[in-house]
């Protein structure tokens, strides 16, 4: 599955679940205990951890990993034609001006 596609669903079963991912100091992923959303800072092992939960409870579960959606991102901007640099600054990587 294309990793936008998948990206979509998951936004969508997420809020037909009742969680919202969008807002100030909220996580695409959240850290959840007990079944129940949490805040505070994440490790990458936790947000491994927290893709795979999610996008198992949104039945769309294919292996994801943090790496691949973030890698992903970036090589599928790149195969449609946008320049090294401006998937730098979609990336976060460089600041724009």
């Amino acid at each position: 599955m294309c990793s936008v596609t998948a990206m979509n669903e998951y936004v969508q079963g997420a809020a037909k679940l009742g969680v919202h991912l969008a807002g100030h100091s909220r996580y695409l992923f959240p850290p959840c205990r007990d079944g129940r959303v949490c805040t505070g800072p994440l490790k990458s092992a936790q947000l491994n951890a927290d893709l795979r939960y999610w996008l198992t409870r949104c039945q769309i579960f294919d292996g994801e990993t943090m790496h691949g959606m973030r890698s992903g991102g970036s090589v599928g901007k790149s195969l449609s034609g946008e320049s090294l640099h401006s998937v730098m600054q979609l990336a976060g990587v460089l600041e724009v001006a």
